[in-house]
């Protein structure tokens, strides 16, 4: 935010981070940040303000985002209001967005309602809870338009002294082709608890005459049953009753 935004409204902070050569040759960052002092109009007069080198930091922040951008996902820097910070992705995966298409602009701006009421939700309870959060959810495809189920793992950020608005970052990856495939494993699941209901059925009811069978024998042999067959027939009796164990 330049210092002509913040003289005409000093609502309107001026911060922001520039870039210098330096006498050696090489490049390094300054943060620039001040407040100016009106007159009784409120016209400003003077400037009071800091210029902090952040070179370091700035370098961290590049390898840092070299490092986000080799994870196969999309992350963000969300704050708690809702805002893009930043964005960091492959720009050959399906997931590819434009990190000038979001900085700066609103979930409700660039979600549909009911996604950007879950990704707000999410980043509330990440912060009440200060701890991790896992969500899944349907996402729109962004570079090439198809609709993805993604999981999200939100973690909070602690604020530094330089910024007090809270932060979350948002790293979702691409589990489609899991959600596939436990579509199809609930599906086979479904196919094969019916076809066993169906077989333990079918199975009971010659099992169940078999038992019947056998004890007609016995009733009407009675006594007169050689020892061998009473034997045989307990057996049968004893194999059935298993088989019934083995169907429930």
């Amino acid at each position: 935010r330049t210092a002509e935004a913040h003289f005409a409204d000093p609502e309107v902070p001026y911060d922001q981070t520039v870039r210098y050569r330096h006498a050696d040759g090489s490049t390094v960052w300054v943060r620039c940040r001040g407040r100016a002092v009106r007159d009784e109009r409120g016209r400003p007069v003077r400037m009071l303000g800091a210029h902090t080198v952040v070179t370091e930091l700035k370098r961290t922040e590049q390898r840092l985002r070299s490092v986000l951008e080799s994870f196969p996902g999309i992350v963000f820097v969300l704050d708690e209001h809702g805002v893009y910070r930043d964005v960091a992705t492959i720009q050959e995966t399906p997931l590819a967005i434009e990190r000038e298409s979001l900085v700066g602009k609103h979930v409700r701006d660039v979600l549909p309602d009911e996604l950007a009421r879950l990704v707000l939700d999410t980043i509330e309870r990440t912060l009440e809870q200060n701890a991790p959060v896992v969500v899944e959810y349907r996402a729109p495809g962004a570079g090439d338009g198809v609709e993805r189920w993604l999981e999200a793992r939100v973690r909070p950020v602690d604020p530094d002294a330089f910024d007090t608005v809270r932060t979350v970052v948002w790293y979702a990856y691409d589990i489609s082709t899991r959600k596939a495939a436990d579509a199809e494993l609930k599906r086979k699941n479904d196919e094969l608890r019916r076809f066993s209901y169906v077989a333990a059925h079918d199975l009971r009811s010659p099992l169940n005459a078999i038992l019947q069978l056998a004890g007609f024998l016995k009733e009407d042999l009675g006594d007169g049953i050689a020892v061998d067959s009473r034997n045989h027939l307990h057996l049968i009796e004893k194999r059935a009753r298993r088989m019934q164990l083995l169907l429930d």
